[in-house]
């Protein structure tokens, strides 16, 4: 039976991807995408440019479009004020659980993207969905809400939810305001005068993971995740930063001086690895290598495609 399938924020690095996917599903899908604002082109099946925040533009499109499932990518990160961050990320959120329980759509399944950005920093050892969760982050607050906030309105209403926090993305397209993004534009701009001027340290240590391999881990949440609960989208290994500068070397054929652009007594290095057990008791397994990952996001830097 054909499902029909929303992702909001569908015009966003992940919302991309996530279409790309769900259409190589092929007959079995119909994609429509959801966003503030459509996309020059975009390959859902339909669109609705509408703000989440806006309950009878949802209304409308429920109406039009009552989805089976929804992939709920829409939100906001720095440099945004938490004030912004909050209103999509927690208000738009509620908001949207809120018009699927009043339009009484049969069986939906939501499946939220949050974050990393949710657990409480300076634990040792792997990141399990049953750390502390506590950011100190304005993100990572925003995100823990909003993840708090639809569990809740689902335990209320029977509306089934799944929240996916995914670790550090990577992949052709990735944002300067991510750390391996933020590397790449580095190299493209002061690469050329012999040097890179990261925000952090490189000692630093991150579960990096392709986004291809997270929008087929949310699709297998859509199918198989249980509701109600809590699942990590990572690779499970830690990869220093420094090993990604070391990529960006060989990609770009060339060799940098690393010049801080932060104060060492200020910012010390970190690590953050999660525990993917609980997705790959699934049958998920992530397929893109991190060096392959990388590559491709510097041929997209490049334009020569992903």
């Amino acid at each position: 039976m054909k499902q029909t399938v929303w992702v909001t924020g569908a015009a966003g690095f992940t919302g991309r991807f996530m279409i790309e996917a769900l259409q190589a599903q092929g007959d079995d899908v119909r994609v429509v995408g959801l966003d503030v604002a459509a996309p020059p082109a975009h390959a859902a099946d339909a669109f609705f440019a509408i703000d989440l925040c806006e309950p009878g533009s949802l209304r409308r499109a429920i109406g039009q479009a009552p989805p089976d499932v929804v992939i709920h990518l829409a939100g906001l990160m720095p440099p945004r004020s938490e004030a912004e961050m909050r209103r999509v990320n927690v208000e738009g959120s509620v908001a949207l659980g809120a018009a699927l329980i009043e339009a009484g759509v049969e069986g939906v399944r939501v499946v939220s993207a949050g974050s990393a950005a949710e657990y409480r920093g300076g634990g040792a050892g792997a990141i399990s969905e049953q750390s502390p969760i506590g950011s100190d982050s304005p993100y990572g607050r925003t995100k823990s809400e909003q993840s708090e906030r639809l569990l809740q309105l689902a335990a209320e209403s029977g509306l089934s939810v799944l929240i996916a926090r995914p670790f550090n993305l990577l992949g052709p397209g990735l944002s300067a305001h991510l750390v391996a993004g933020a590397l790449c534009q580095q190299f493209m701009t002061n690469g050329q005068r012999g040097y890179i001027r990261p925000k952090g340290p490189t000692e630093s240590v991150r579960d990096f993971i392709d986004v291809r391999d997270v929008v087929s881990a949310y699709w297998d949440l859509a199918q198989k995740g249980e509701s109600g609960e809590v699942y990590n989208v990572c690779t499970g290994i830690g990869t220093p930063v420094a090993r990604i500068v070391e990529i960006l070397e060989e990609a770009f054929g060339m060799t940098v001086e690393v010049r801080p652009d932060y104060d060492p007594e200020l910012v010390r290095p970190s690590a953050s690895i999660g525990d993917n057990g609980k997705l790959v008791a699934l049958g998920w397994q992530p397929r893109i290598s991190l060096e392959e990952s990388v590559r491709s996001l510097v041929r997209a830097a490049r334009g020569e495609g992903p």
